[in-house]
């Protein structure tokens, strides 16, 4: 396949998960079916809200007009939404998803359900496309999101003084239970299937830290805890949202496995009329033997914009993100963000990790009336001063 020239001789500038994101919504594997879980699905979701059309209870936004309760509830009752989402990110560079869903209250009290499927492409020559659904039923107690995708990506692993271009092909697929203690507090169980293959794109050989993880088959079973109090998922202006997931996965094909845990704080204050200061924590943590694409990733794990999701990744890491997000009129509005993060791991490079920080403003513009969704361009700049340019719809947490 014929694709532009990239990064150190071979890569791509790419998309992020950003998602997505259903974070999903934070795992790494191929960073392209992460974001494509993110973006379609809303698997991850911590990363890009682009797709994840859910329902918050305290403002009807859906498909009809907030102030529109006519509607009835049920399957037959529901919208369509038809979405070409652009992109731009570091790791694969310009793209393009072609998204269809269907959103659907299942009954009065629950949260909006959808039914998604989409596909995309990148300048880079990464490709892939996945289905999804997310539900919510019994007057909210019960929930339930399915991810079912497949991808064939190309990105430089930057973890090494020298990057390396890689191929990456995996389907993945997700399924996530949730049960309601409280209209806040849910719990639930996460079950995930991976098959990957990895190989060099190129001549050259695989590391030996990385050639052990070029093909793997792995199934994981995880623990899920949220407790959400935003006033609304696709653009909260007030609130909390705390995540926490512990994942064991097993590696079908020898008796290696391994753990990984994420924890995730989003917290929103409004200032004044359309002003919004938000802020979030993100710690997590894997066990030495994971490999390095389910491992702690600043940009992957995170949605930290400013740095390759190949770029920083390990076995702990911490950051910290702020913005302001601002609104000029109904259509147009603002963000000038910025944050740190540290990782740890002693695999991929020797000397001690600083800490590193990155920072940028960036536009939106509304994309509907109906529902508060925005295509935004961002520009940052990291402290080693590379500059990057983000395109993509939704918040980044």
């Amino acid at each position: 396949m014929n694709r532009p020239q990239r990064r150190g001789g071979a890569s791509a500038q790419a998309f992020r998960t950003g998602p997505c994101r259903v974070g999903s919504r934070g795992f790494f594997l191929s960073p392209a079916l992460g974001w494509l879980a993110a973006a379609v699905a809303a698997v991850w979701l911590p990363q890009v809200s682009t797709a994840q059309f859910i329902h918050d209870e305290r403002q009807a936004y859906g498909f009809h007009s907030a102030d529109d309760e006519s509607e009835s509830p049920g399957f037959r009752n529901g919208s369509v939404l038809a979405l070409p989402i652009p992109s731009n990110d570091p790791n694969f560079g310009a793209g393009l998803l072609l998204a269809v869903g269907y959103l659907f209250k299942a009954d009065e009290k629950s949260k909006s359900s959808f039914i998604a499927g989409g596909a995309f492409k990148t300048s880079n020559g990464s490709l892939g496309g996945g289905v999804a659904a997310d539900l919510a039923f019994a007057s909210n107690r019960w929930k339930a999101t399915v991810f079912l995708g497949k991808v064939e990506a190309y990105y430089d692993l930057d973890a090494f003084r020298n990057p390396i271009p890689l191929r990456q092909d995996g389907a993945l697929g997700v399924l996530k239970l949730g049960y309601g203690i409280t209209p806040d507090v849910s719990v639930g169980l996460g079950f995930r299937y991976l098959d990957t293959t990895i190989r060099p794109d190129g001549r050259r050989i695989l590391p030996r830290e990385i050639a052990r993880d070029s093909n793997m088959e792995i199934a994981s079973v995880g623990v899920l805890l949220e407790y959400d109090t935003r006033d609304d998922n696709f653009y909260p202006t007030a609130g909390r949202n705390l995540t926490f997931e512990v994942y064991h996965h097993d590696v079908l094909s020898s008796t290696r496995d391994y753990q990984r845990a994420v924890l995730k704080l989003d917290a929103f204050v409004p200032i004044n009329d359309g002003s919004v200061l938000a802020g979030r924590f993100t710690a997590c943590s894997a066990s030495e033997t994971s490999p390095y694409f389910d491992s702690c990733s600043i940009g992957g794990t995170d949605g930290f914009r400013g740095f390759s999701i190949t770029e920083n990744i390990g076995d702990q890491m911490i950051s910290v993100q702020g913005s302001w997000r601002g609104r000029l009129g109904d259509r147009f509005g603002y963000e000038v963000f910025g944050g740190a993060g540290r990782i740890w791991d002693k695999r991929f490079r020797e000397e001690g990790r600083p800490v590193r920080f990155a920072g940028g403003v960036g536009l939106r513009y509304r994309l509907t009336r109906k529902f508060p969704i925005d295509l935004g361009i961002d520009g940052t700049m990291n402290d080693a001063g590379d500059a990057t340019t983000y395109l993509r719809a939704g918040q980044a947490f």
